[in-house]
């Protein structure tokens, strides 16, 4: 019996893991799931974009997507576990549509863990991709300034302020706003556990490339509905749109949010109810693309792990 409850002590954590993440993945798309329904109701009486600009989003969303996770693994260069951070990270963000506004960072940080990542460096790097992407959500915002004709002086003239946040591009100022966003957050993160220079620059392009594709998705959907739209100036407001909707925390994905900034920066050269529908459309692309890509890496991820455990067992009794 003693043997017994030492074994359980052993795998008991080991079962816990595995039961936590399919908790966490089944109410991460149950939620998914009734937000793509209230998204679908809220886009009925509005015009539709057509098939060719939903292909177009789909593809570029994907894109996204990959390279986000990407900009994720360039943070932890010293793990070669990089299909196993990529998978969790692909699982997180379900997380996004679970009441409660903590639960994709809490799964971001605990899959990385499991994956061979220690808690307080996926915390750090989690502070750090956070700073990046407020970086590259504002550098394509700040193009509004230039291609925003139409767009209210005070929008315009205030756009190049989005710029401000490539400053943490810098380590050394990076590692000074981390130490600020402890203090709000209450969050311990470690300076020395900081990534290089080099792997913050990377992962600042990959996210930049994501925020690139997903403004574009959004500009082809505007721009396919009755009217169009200008594509740069419709990409920029997105961009702007999603860095500020990044910030409302508490809105999950920045719904409202987004929708509200877009309406004061291209509604005024486009339909307003043509700006609203391809806001709800590109949410409806995105959500059925994250659930898409969540599923494919992990079947993928587990057919590898198979591959690879005959061969990493000595026990094993295959070949």
């Amino acid at each position: 019996m003693e043997g017994r409850a030492k074994s359980w002590g052993i795998r008991g954590p080991k079962r816990l893991g595995p039961l936590l993440k399919w908790v966490f993945g089944l109410a991460g798309i149950a939620f998914l799931i009734i937000a793509f329904r209230d998204a679908w109701r809220r886009s009925q009486g509005l015009p539709i974009p057509r098939a060719w600009a939903f292909l177009s989003a789909v593809l570029l969303i994907i894109v996204g997507l990959f390279c986000l996770a990407r900009a994720w693994v360039r943070l932890l260069t010293e793990h070669r576990a990089n299909r196993s951070l990529a998978a969790g990270f692909y699982m997180s963000q379900l997380g996004r549509y679970i009441p409660g506004a903590v639960w994709q960072a809490v799964a971001q940080v605990g899959l990385a863990t499991q994956a061979g990542v220690s808690l307080l460096q996926a915390s750090t790097a989690f502070g750090v991709q956070s700073l990046v992407q407020l970086a590259a959500g504002g550098t394509v915002g700040a193009i509004l300034a230039a291609s925003g004709r139409g767009v209210p002086l005070a929008i315009r003239v205030s756009a190049p302020l989005a710029l401000l946040p490539l400053l943490l591009l810098r380590r050394r100022w990076l590692v000074r706003a981390l130490h600020i966003v402890g203090r709000l957050t209450r969050r311990t993160f470690a300076d020395d556990l900081v990534p290089p220079q080099g792997a913050i620059l990377s992962s600042f392009g990959c996210t930049l490339c994501t925020l690139i594709a997903n403004s574009l998705a959004f500009s082809l959907l505007l721009s396919s509905l009755p009217g169009g739209a200008p594509i740069v100036a419709s990409a920029a407001a997105f961009g702007l749109a999603w860095t500020i909707g990044f910030l409302a925390v508490p809105f999950p994905s920045g719904i409202g949010v987004r929708e509200a900034v877009l309406l004061v920066t291209i509604g005024f050269r486009v339909s307003r109810s043509n700006v609203i529908a391809a806001s709800i459309c590109h949410r409806l692309v995105l959500m059925g693309a994250e659930l898409l890509v969540v599923m494919s890496s992990r079947i993928r991820f587990r057919g590898r792990s198979l591959e690879r455990a005959p061969q990493d067992d000595p026990h094993s009794l295959g070949p």
